[in-house]
């Protein structure tokens, strides 16, 4: 069975690595029209956590952070 886009992402944001390619196609499923070269121009332009940020809402995810704010893991 495929991996729904949101198990992607967690896993993805687990891993503490960036997968451009997903989050370009979970801004697609959001209404961007752009191509993938005018995504990826653009992530390298806007801070990643904001990006992250909306993604974590949109999903309704729940962040262990440490003390000093730094991202732990997503837990469910």
């Amino acid at each position: 069975m495929d991996e729904s886009l949101k198990e992607r992402y967690i896993k993805m944001r687990n891993e503490k690595r960036v997968d451009p390619w997903l989050l370009y196609t979970l801004t697609c499923e959001q209404g961007f029209k752009g191509s993938s070269q005018e995504f990826i121009t653009g992530l390298q332009i806007v801070q990643l956590s904001q990006v992250l940020g909306v993604f974590d809402r949109k999903f309704e995810l729940t962040l262990l952070m440490d003390k000093n704010g730094e991202f732990i893991k997503i837990v469910e």
